[in-house]
Formats: C-alpha cells, sequence, structure tokens
C-alpha cells in the first residue's frame, strides 16, 4: 500500500509523517511505503533543522529528505494532508481520488471511538523548537493509529 502525505512546503509535517511511517512500516515488516509532497513545495529542498531534530528526539531518522510539489497524477492508495486546505487543494486538483483523500488526522480516527473535532496539523514553520516537538508527537500518535487501522 502506497500512502502520500502532504502539507504545504513539503519541509516540516509531511516529510516527518513519511519518515515515521517508513521507519515503522520497515521495523515491523510492513507492505506500506509513504511518500511526501508539498502544495507549494519545490524540487529537491531540505527537511527544515527544527523538523529534523524533532524526529531525532523521537527517535527516527530524518537522514536524506528532498521536497517535492504534488505529482500531476497521483497513484498512492490514500492520501493523507495536513489540514483541511490541503485536503481541499488536492482535490480541487484530482477529484476523481475523492474516496482516498483524508487529513491525517481524519483517517486516524476513522476507526477509533473517541474522536475529535480537530482534524487539523498546525504548521510548525518559523516557531519554537518545543513547536516542532509538540507537532511531530502528534504525527507520531496519528501515523501509529494509521499503521494499526491499515494492519488490522
Amino acid at each position: 500500500m502506497e500512502i502520500l502525505f502532504i502539507c504545504t512546503g513539503n519541509t516540516c509535517r509531511s516529510a516527518m509523517a513519511e519518515k515515521m511511517l517508513n521507519q515503522i512500516s520497515a521495523s515491523k515488516q510492513l507492505d506500506l511505503v509513504a511518500h511526501s509532497a508539498g502544495t507549494r513545495a519545490t524540487e529537491g529542498g531540505a527537511m527544515s533543522a527544527p523538523a529534523s531534530q524533532a524526529l531525532t528526539k523521537l527517535g527516527f531518522s530524518a537522514a536524506i529528505h528532498s521536497t517535492r510539489p504534488i505529482p500531476n497524477n497521483i497513484t498512492a492508495d490514500l492520501v493523507l494532508t495536513a489540514t483541511e486546505e490541503h485536503k481541499e487543494f488536492v482535490l480541487d486538483q484530482f477529484p476523481e481520488i475523492a474516496d482516498r483523500t483524508f487529513t491525517i488526522k481524519e483517517y486516524a480516527q476513522l476507526f477509533q471511538e473517541n474522536k475529535s473535532d480537530d482534524i487539523n496539523i498546525a504548521d510548525p514553520y518559523d516557531s519554537t523548537d518545543e513547536t516542532y516537538d509538540q507537532i511531530a508527537q502528534e504525527i507520531h500518535k496519528a501515523v501509529e493509529m494509521i499503521v494499526e487501522s491499515i494492519t488490522r
């Protein structure tokens, strides 16, 4: 199964989610692979240093990340966006993938009894290290829930 994570610049949220999911998948020997992209990303940029540090603090490797814009043709089995705004952006361009497009938190909560109305992951860009740490923890929790729901 292929998952595409999308945020704005592909330097923080979607990049962290991609790294987390791929490393969890590898450690559990799952047939899940993640990629990431950004609605305003340019090709070939790096993950932000605070995002990389937040990943490392949670025990994930932040090695080698290259930003990329949303591809012209989305073939992923599941498209997960950081916010509702990103989801709307994607669906405006690719209405045919509406049945497989959710926000990260929206999809993570699909199979949970206790749901939150907050289905957006805030942009930590240009914030404090503590904010990046909080966002990384929020993404990690959601990714764990996603992996659990997919592998049931």
